[in-house]
């Protein structure tokens, strides 16, 4: 049972890495697709102009935000991606939408921190 259960157990752990996006399929996304290129750009973008906008009263902020970017990075991503394949989309069309849902989150956080500047 118990030689079952490890079995079990590393199969789980094999398929789940096995899933997540990897830095090589990533840079192919990115060269290869024009609409996960976008979207990547596009969060790029936004990242950098919240951190661009960060003062010291909000610097605690940004480090919690920041290590919620790391965990969106290192599975938050293929989570999202992993939802949108369920519905039939393909690979790519997956994680350019997660992307772009990230960047809407993130723009998010912005407007709650700094409210709409263009008001």
């Amino acid at each position: 049972m118990k030689r079952i259960l490890t079995a079990l157990t590393l199969i789980f752990l094999l398929a789940g890495s096995a899933f997540g996006l990897s830095d090589k399929e990533y840079l192919s996304m990115k060269r290869n697709d024009p609409d996960f290129a976008e979207a990547d750009s596009a969060l790029t973008e936004t990242w950098n102009r919240i951190k661009d906008e960060i003062t010291r009263p909000a610097q605690s902020a940004f480090e919690i935000l920041k290590a919620e970017q790391r965990e969106w990075i290192r599975s938050g991503r293929d989570n999202a991606a992993k939802r949108y394949m369920r519905k039939g989309s393909s690979r790519t069309e997956a994680y350019t939408m997660a992307t772009y849902d990230r960047m809407k989150e993130l723009e998010d956080w912005e407007e709650l921190m700094f409210g709409d500047e263009d008001e």
